[in-house]
């Protein structure tokens, strides 16, 4: 769902120039840290047996990064991009 509110407050800001308050919503901000915590050095996800260990694209932390003004939000799924390693699925 995170990705879907990143998405709606993105387009906001870029049709009316504003967001009417979703990136400022309690909790939102540290949805990027959970994020990045759940993804181990291997590059795979924490599995808690019902979800995918590949890890697709996070483009969201960019936003987070952007919006934030933390480019080390960003910094690891940038260092991935650039190493051509695996992201999702058909690796």
């Amino acid at each position: 769902g995170t990705g879907f509110y990143v998405i709606l407050a993105s387009l906001l800001q870029a049709a009316f120039g504003n967001d009417y308050g979703l990136a400022s919503y309690p909790g939102l901000m540290q949805s990027a840290e959970y994020i990045r915590h759940m993804i181990a050095p291997s590059g795979a996800y924490f599995n808690y047996a019902d979800c995918r260990e590949t890890v697709p694209p996070l483009v969201l932390l960019h936003w987070f990064a952007a919006t934030s003004g933390r480019p080390a939000l960003a910094a690891p799924e940038v260092a991935r991009i650039q190493s051509g390693a695996p992201c999702g699925p058909g690796e």
